[in-house]
């Protein structure tokens, strides 16, 4: 009996689990699940392939290079190494600095600061050193006018002298510490070329100018007053959790690509490379000595160099709100 008021409920009929024409639609939909689980599955096999495969690798700005031969370089490494090579050209040296710190490339040619920054900062290791005409290192020299007085390091003491920039290797670094060692404190300025110093120093407008050794080679109208200490050429790093295979597949294959004519040829237009050698970063470390024998940190180097320095360091509580 329905309760007062209600009619009475209609009695519940048990419905089959499976009609003919819902097991149709199952059967229908069978084909398409299979699909799509044997494309998952391909999917995360195809990634997994890629994964172990995949290199980047990032250049700088300062390296310079037809597109057809940058093509050349990736053809061939792709051909001699198994891996999947992408090539970036950073567009500015800030970026392509912070790119590994980010992580996002397998290795990186940038020059000698940025290579060193980024050690301190992010662990990376050197691998290929850059040999230019046929040695690893080159040289710093201070020079005068040859029908000048200044004859002598310690005669610059009051006088000026013409650096290229803050971040120069052979035009302020290196020939800073030359200076510091010996106890001389010239008046300086910054031309913002070797070209400009060297231009300075010929007009008169300067006493002196430092400058790479190359620079001044077989010029009769300047006098060497001091040679530094060996620079070594900057190398090529990798970021220190790539796996090691990758790492020895990409290293021969572009040692191999050197040895060639299209190599040579390549390499040459880049930054005037002539070989690549295996190098660790113990090599680097009597740079890393100079720099704080200038009175310097390589965070003062590099564009920027403090700033991302504390960042790096940064608690996480710092980007709290």
């Amino acid at each position: 009996m329905s309760p007062i008021g209600l009619p009475p409920r209609a009695p519940q009929v048990k419905r089959p689990l499976f009609t003919m024409h819902t097991l149709r639609r199952y059967v229908l939909a069978l084909p398409l699940l299979l699909w799509i689980v044997v494309a998952t599955s391909a999917c995360k096999k195809q990634s997994t392939a890629d994964a172990a495969t995949s290199f980047v690798f990032v250049l700088s700005p300062s390296y310079h290079a037809e597109p057809a031969k940058i093509a050349a370089m990736q053809k061939y490494v792709e051909e001699n190494s198994g891996l999947k090579l992408e090539i970036r050209m950073a567009d500015s040296q800030a970026n392509a600095v912070a790119s590994v710190g980010a992580a996002t490339a397998d290795a990186w040619l940038l020059p000698l600061f940025d290579y060193l920054f980024c050690h301190q900062e992010y662990g990376v290791h050197a691998g290929l050193r850059l040999m230019r005409s046929g040695t690893g290192s080159f040289h710093g020299v201070i020079v005068t006018r040859a029908d000048g007085p200044i004859e002598k390091l310690d005669q610059l003491a009051g006088k000026t002298i013409a650096f290229v920039d803050r971040y120069s290797t052979s035009g302020f670094v290196y020939p800073a510490k030359s200076l510091r060692q010996a106890g001389v404190k010239p008046t300086t300025v910054f031309a913002q070329s070797h070209k400009n110093a060297l231009e300075q120093l010929r007009t008169g407008k300067v006493d002196a100018a430092a400058t790479y050794a190359r620079a001044v080679e077989g010029d009769t109208s300047l006098r060497v007053i001091a040679t530094t200490d060996p620079i070594p050429n900057e190398p090529i790093f990798f970021r220190s959790d790539l796996d090691a295979e990758k790492r020895d597949k990409f290293i021969r294959a572009m040692t191999s690509f050197a040895s060639t004519p299209e190599g040579q040829a390549v390499l040459r237009e880049l930054s005037d490379i002539d070989k690549l050698e295996p190098v660790d970063d113990q090599a680097y470390q009597a740079a890393h000595d100079s720099i704080r024998g200038a009175d310097l940190h390589v965070q003062d180097l590099i564009p920027g160099g403090w700033w991302m320095h504390h960042e790096n360091r940064a608690p996480l509580s710092a980007y709290a709100p």
